[in-house]
């Protein structure tokens, strides 16, 4: 029974472990994501250096929700968007056209109407 135990803690002292590290570049730098900006954009950032590919995918009505993002050197994608104020964005990011994956950073999580899944939710406000 200790064994057990032990073996549960260690696994999810990895597991922790491991998610605090998705948010650290190459460069150990931590990135921001998702970052509202007083120019009323919004940068959505995402570490991903095995994927090719990475869209963050709305419900917003710029680009008809889709925003492609462009790869780092860090191994990084983001993407900038132009998003009203005073207003709550669903998104997810969709690595190489089939892994769907959160913002474990976002404001807040509300559940997909289609799956047993969680959306991301950005909030926008205005700025003073």
């Amino acid at each position: 029974m200790k064994i057990k135990t032990l073996m549960v803690s260690l696994l999810a002292l990895i597991g922790s472990t491991a998610m605090a590290q998705q948010n650290i570049n190459n460069n150990g730098e931590k990135i921001v994501s998702p970052q509202v900006n007083a120019d009323k954009t919004v940068t959505y950032r995402l570490l991903a250096p095995k994927a090719k590919s990475v869209t963050v995918k709305g419900d917003w009505e710029v680009n008809d929700g889709t925003g492609k993002m462009k790869k780092g050197k860090d191994g990084s994608f983001s993407v900038k968007l132009t998003l009203d104020v005073d207003k709550e964005y669903q998104f997810r990011y969709l690595l190489d056209g089939y892994k769907w994956e959160n913002d474990w950073k976002a404001d807040k999580y509300i559940p997909a109407p289609y799956s047993n899944a969680d959306n991301s939710v950005v909030v926008t406000k205005k700025t003073k």
